[in-house]
């Protein structure tokens, strides 16, 4: 089976500078670097951050200023985050000259790849449910394992996170690993969604086909057989 392409978001600081200071509080524009390491482009809807300096809170800040960011490629983010005196002077109080300043670039950026946008977290306190279940969608996922950590969240220990889906679902929308694996690969990607998300054990695969198309299904006679079904499971650690 092939190995699966990386899907992850990278950030990094590319520059600050002092935007405005108004007595106990300073404004500063900082600019970050996304890395979209994904087969599809990113739209970045809106981003948090806090960055820290030396192990110490230094400035936070928001921004809903909309930036795409191309497949396999990366933009600047610039956004406007405030500190005050007393937190700064926290960063560097001790600090002796010969020292270097370490610093922690901290947030959430909320993306959307088409129109299938993702909140960075799911509305729900940990260790709420006993199931989820995920039904054909997992193909359109531009970042599962986000996604499937997530709901390892999310899920209370021992509860069953069930993925499901067909041979049948949208070639324009699917992301290009799921396009060019062979129906039961996809339970081995599905598999590794599971173990690189972590969180997971008692992992479990099913398929079902060959039963009969119901004569009230639109695609009957043409179809005699009804669409196969897939399933990877496991449960919370």
């Amino acid at each position: 089976m092939r190995r699966i392409p990386p899907t992850e978001r990278r950030v990094s600081l590319a520059n600050i500078q002092i935007k405005e200071v108004t007595g106990f509080e300073t404004a500063f524009e900082i600019k970050m670097r996304v890395f979209n390491a994904n087969d599809v482009a990113l739209n970045v809807k809106g981003i948090g951050a806090e960055l820290e300096v030396n192990g110490q809170p230094f400035a936070t800040g928001v921004s809903n200023t909309p930036v795409e960011i191309p497949a396999y490629g990366s933009e600047l983010v610039t956004f406007t985050a405030y500190s005050s005196v007393l937190k700064m002077f926290k960063s560097v109080y001790g600090l002796k000259t010969s020292e270097e300043l370490t610093y922690r670039l901290n947030g959430k950026i909320r993306v959307s790849a088409g129109s299938n946008m993702m909140p960075a977290t799911l509305p729900f306190e940990s260790n709420t449910f006993d199931a989820v279940v995920n039904t054909a969608s997992v193909e359109y996922l531009t970042d599962p394992l986000a996604v499937f950590s997530e709901v390892s969240r999310v899920l209370r220990p021992d509860g069953y996170f069930i993925v499901t889906f067909s041979n049948r679902w949208f070639p324009t929308k699917a992301i290009t690993v799921w396009r060019e694996l062979h129906e039961f690969e996809r339970m081995g990607l599905v598999l590794e969604y599971f173990l690189r998300a972590g969180g997971f054990k008692d992992l479990q695969t099913y398929s079902i086909r060959g039963l009969p198309r119901p004569h009230d299904d639109k695609y009957f006679p043409e179809l005699m057989f009804s669409d196969p079904v897939y399933a990877v499971w496991g449960r919370k650690k």
